[in-house]
């Protein structure tokens, strides 16, 4: 009887072994698709010309950004989200208030914060809260993997977008984005005004990458972003930076 029972003990075992894998397995396709969707989340109202070189042709509520480039671009972003919610600067006392103002910024809803070492991540995390857009440099300073994925899950469970510029990438972030001046219009020979600037863009995702050109002009009191098509300019401007 004990020979008999022990073929049957095994055959319940591997049954039983096979449904536990089954369970596992379908338990992993559950969380992938729990991923939130970012296609489905509100977009930020931010310069056209900058969101058609995205992927997703925009930029969504709740997207952790690791950034490095022209300070302009991030102006130009910050003062199209103040025309419908708040957007605060962090730790940039050099970005021009005057240039957002020009871009159409709504000072009111466009706080300058300062936030140094240890207070750093918490005054980010308490921005996250109420705000529709933050923007921070961090400096020298290196986020801990920890920190970067406590803030990456505050921006996607509040609906913020974060954009972190600095010495060092961000790790983790949903989309890195590099700009770079490229032309720069209305000097002659070391002097004059400038009329425009050219800003090449590079922004990479897990779901795609783009690519393009901006221009920034003066259009009566205030300056406007543009498309820019340059067939001469590649993505090879962005060689150093694609680490």
């Amino acid at each position: 009887m004990g020979s008999s029972a022990n073929p049957q003990s095994k055959s319940e075992t591997v049954a039983d072994l096979r449904q536990r894998m089954a369970a596992v397995k379908a338990r992993g396709v559950e969380d992938r698709s729990s991923v939130p969707d970012w296609s489905t989340r509100a977009m930020l109202p931010i310069p056209a010309a900058i969101a058609q070189l995205l992927p997703g042709r925009g930029l969504a509520g709740g997207t952790l950004v690791d950034y490095r480039g022209a300070t302009s671009v991030l102006l130009g972003i910050a003062a199209a989200t103040t025309a419908s919610g708040y957007a605060a600067l962090v730790n940039m006392p050099n970005a021009s208030l005057l240039a957002a103002v020009e871009m159409g910024a709504q000072l009111e809803r466009l706080p300058c914060v300062t936030a140094r070492h240890e207070g750093f991540v918490p005054a980010l995390g308490a921005l996250l809260d109420g705000m529709a857009l933050v923007i921070a440099d961090t400096g020298n300073r290196k986020l801990t993997p920890t920190e970067l994925r406590g803030l990456r899950a505050r921006a996607h469970s509040k609906g913020c977008t974060l954009i972190l510029s600095g010495a060092y990438h961000h790790v983790g972030a949903d989309l890195r984005i590099v700009s770079r001046v490229i032309a720069v219009d209305g000097l002659g020979a070391g002097s004059g005004r400038v009329t425009s600037t050219r800003i090449a863009i590079h922004a990479t995702a897990k779901f795609g990458t783009g690519e393009g050109q901006v221009q920034l002009a003066g259009r009566v009191g205030r300056v406007e972003w543009t498309s820019y098509t340059d067939p001469t300019t590649d993505v090879a401007v962005f060689a150093t930076d694609a680490g």
